[in-house]
C-alpha cells in the first residue's frame, strides 16, 4: 500500500535488504515463536533481488519464507514469476512458500512443479470458492474432485456470513459480507440483482433473507 512504501516501509524495504536482516534479527530475538516472511521478487523489473532478501532473512533467523512472484512495481497485474521463486527456493534452506494467482487446482500442480516449493499460500483465488483448497488436495493426491453446485456455494456463504458476525459483530460483519458474497454468487444467475440489493442492505437477518431467496431460486432452475 502507498501509504506504507512512502514511509519505507512494506515493499519498500526490498531496496535495503540489510534493514530486512536487522528487523528479522530483532524480532527473532524478542519471541521464542517462529517467525516467518513474505516478499515480493523485488521492487520492479530493474531490481529483482528476491534471493538477496531472502538469504538476509533466512541469516537473521526466519524460520520460513513466502515469495508472491510480482514486483511492487506490478501491483496485482498479470504476469507472476515463478522462476524467481524457484530459484529462492534453490538458494535458501529454510521451507520456502509459492504466492501468486494459484486459481485451480491445475494451476496449483503447475506452481508445485515448477517451483519445488515446500507449500503453497493460496489469497484471492479464494475468495468466493472456499473449496479450492480441497479441489487442490484432491489433485495432489490424484482422487475426483467435483465442483459445488449454486446451491452448495450459496450455503456455504450463509454460514461464511453469520460466523463473520459472531466474531466482528453486525455492523463491521454485515459490511464485510457484502464484498465475500459478491464472490460466491459470480457466474448465478441473478447474481447482479442480488448485489445490488445486498450492497443497500445493513441487518444479518435480511442477508441471510436474501441469500435463502437466491438458494430457492437455484433449486427451481435445477428442477427445470
Amino acid at each position: 500500500m502507498k501509504k506504507f512504501v512512502t514511509n519505507g516501509e512494506g515493499s519498500a524495504l526490498l531496496k535495503t535488504p540489510e534493514k530486512v536482516y536487522d528487523i528479522v534479527k530483532a524480532t527473532v530475538q524478542a519471541t521464542s515463536l517462529p517467525v516467518t516472511v513474505k516478499i515480493r521478487i523485488g521492487w520492479d523489473s530493474a531490481s529483482v533481488n528476491a534471493c538477496e532478501v531472502a538469504l538476509a532473512a533466512e541469516e537473521a533467523g526466519c524460520a520460513a519464507l513466502t515469495v508472491h512472484g510480482r514486483t511492487r512495481e506490478q501491483l496485482y497485474r498479470p504476469g507472476v514469476d515463478y522462476e524467481t521463486i524457484a530459484r529462492v527456493k534453490d538458494v535458501l534452506k529454510i521451507p520456502v512458500i509459492a504466492n501468486g494467482d494459484i486459481t485451480s487446482a491445475e494451476v496449483a500442480c503447475r506452481v508445485k512443479k515448477e517451483t519445488a516449493c515446500d507449500g503453497l499460500m493460496i489469497a484471492r483465488g479464494a475468495e468466493g470458492n472456499p473449496m479450492l483448497f480441497r479441489e487442490i488436495l484432491a489433485a495432489f493426491n490424484g482422487v475426483d474432485y467435483q465442483k459445488p453446485s449454486s446451491v452448495e456455494l450459496l450455503s456455504m456463504a450463509r454460514e461464511h456470513v453469520q460466523l463473520l458476525c459472531m466474531d466482528k459483530g453486525e455492523e463491521i460483519g454485515v459490511r464485510e459480507a457484502r464484498k465475500h458474497l459478491a464472490w460466491y454468487v459470480k457466474g448465478i444467475r441473478g447474481a447482479a440483482a442480488f448485489r445490488n440489493t445486498v450492497n443497500n442492505t445493513w441487518s444479518l437477518a435480511k442477508l441471510l433473507t436474501l441469500i435463502d431467496e437466491l438458494e430457492a431460486e437455484q433449486l427451481i432452475l435445477n428442477e427445470e
